[in-house]
């Protein structure tokens, strides 16, 4: 494991290597539970292309996302802090928490 993340920190070794061998380990776990609860056999090039599939998903939508959420952070200025609506408007904020529905209707079933 200290190996892992020596070579995760290590800024040499390029985006994608430093992380696949996260990934690599992901899907060994996923192919031994294939083979023991479906009695799926998934060959060692396979998981690998999976692994590097997962990596190269992972690094554009996570790593590459935060990137840019922290430069749009450093780049913010005071006026862009929440602000009250308009006099006449209602101004509803929410979280990613929102669900459609009442809930308690949904609860109850």
């Amino acid at each position: 494991m200290r190996y892992l993340f020596k070579v995760h920190n290590d800024d040499k070794v390029d985006e994608l290597s430093r992380y696949l061998l996260f990934w690599i380990m992901w899907r060994l776990w996923k192919g031994r539970n294939a083979l023991v609860f479906n009695k799926n056999v998934i060959s060692a090039r396979e998981i690998i292309q999976l692994a590097t599939t997962d990596t190269q998903e992972w690094i554009d939508n996570v790593i590459h996302q935060a990137k840019l959420s922290e430069e749009t952070t450093i780049h913010r200025t005071r006026r862009d802090k929440w602000q009250p609506p308009s006099r006449g408007w209602v101004k509803c904020n929410y979280d990613a928490s929102h669900h459609e529905g009442s809930g308690l209707q949904d609860l109850v079933g």
